[in-house]
């Protein structure tokens, strides 16, 4: 009873006579260089020397051929909150802030949702519109779904979103500061976000509905770039013109497109 009631002085040992526990790891010398180093980096900053030393991998630049996917990598890196706020910015365009945003980092994940988008909804509202008119006009019992609307919004819209930033960036190229082609097709690309509320507007069975909504998208968007290219060519006052003029015949035919044949 004595022992049972004892204490050891002793830790108990949970562990097999044959297996011993293991011992603690030791920290290289390597690694405490390599964590003084990191340390250091942290308190004093690491300058482009020490860069160029330690870890000179940092300061390679990666190139990628134009078939590697990490190629578009860039073009993609936005998240939801940057997509969100450039649509925003292009469908309520004051004040002129859109291209400041876009400046060092465009993007071609927005643009091609925002298209995308826009032309599966005018096939599929466009439709649904013909179809409420011909339910009003007792016509529905022979009613079909218009697929060429679906390959016609593809080639405007796609057409479009590709063209004019092309043509664009090569009329404008030569001037001092220049946009980038990516910047050319960022912009372009938001500025038919104005077209997806104005589209889901056109449905409503009235023809004044649809010959408001493609005014009010075409005048919005047609706004949004002009304001946009406007800051650039102020000096240049014949190129501004020319713009003015192309981006005010294009807004105009997506207009009455948008009215004529989709609604």
């Amino acid at each position: 009873m004595a022992d049972f009631y004892s204490t050891s002085e002793e830790p108990h040992n949970n562990y097999p006579n044959s297996y011993a526990a293991p011992a603690p790891t030791q920290t290289s010398s390597a690694s405490n260089a390599v964590s003084g180093k990191v340390k250091e980096w942290l308190v004093e900053g690491m300058t482009q020397e020490d860069r160029q030393q330690t870890t000179p991998q940092l300061n390679e630049k990666k190139n990628y051929r134009f078939w590697d996917v990490e190629y578009y990598q860039d073009y993609f890196d936005v998240d939801t909150k940057d997509v969100a706020l450039r649509m925003f910015k292009s469908a309520i365009p004051f004040p002129p802030s859109f291209f400041e945003i876009i400046r060092d980092k465009p993007d071609a994940w927005g643009p091609f949702w925002i298209t995308t988008t826009l032309v599966v909804l005018l096939a599929c509202a466009g439709n649904f519109a013909n179809y409420l008119k011909a339910y009003q006009e007792d016509k529905h019992d022979g009613w079909s779904f218009d697929y060429i609307k679906l390959p016609v919004a593809a080639g405007v819209i796609w057409g479009l979103a590709v063209i004019f930033p092309v043509i664009a960036w090569l009329y404008l190229r030569s001037l001092p500061n220049p946009h980038t082609f990516l910047q050319m097709f960022c912009i372009y690309g938001y500025s038919f976000t104005i077209f997806i509320p104005c589209a889901v507007v056109a449905i409503i069975p009235f023809t004044a509905a649809k010959w408001v909504a493609g005014i009010a998208a075409a005048l919005i968007s047609g706004f949004f770039l002009i304001l946009h290219f406007f800051f650039d060519l102020k000096e240049e006052k014949v190129r501004c013109l020319v713009v003015i003029l192309v981006v005010g015949v294009i807004q105009a035919a997506l207009a009455l497109i948008f009215a004529l044949y989709f609604f």
